[in-house]
């Protein structure tokens, strides 16, 4: 149980990170593809994307997603 619950958070945290970047690299826009996170995770990620959601951490537009200002301010947190 210890392993699945530190892979799910790391599977956050690395979905965070990169709709960070996303965001940074087009302040007006900021938009990620569902399957581009998937790509990146390198697996199903249905739960992380509900609790992101559940959190506030991200906005979803349909099949896009991206970084709201809680879950920049959780990923600014984590590197200090």
């Amino acid at each position: 149980m210890h392993k699945l619950i530190a892979e799910s958070r790391s599977i956050r945290v690395a979905l965070l990170k990169a709709l960070y970047l996303a965001l940074h690299a087009d302040p007006g826009q900021g938009w990620v593809w569902r399957r581009e996170l998937e790509r990146q995770a390198g697996s199903a990620i249905d739960f992380e994307l509900n609790y992101l959601s559940e959190r506030h951490y991200l906005q979803a537009d349909g099949p896009k997603y991206r970084i709201s200002a809680t879950g920049i301010d959780f990923i600014e947190q984590e590197n200090d």
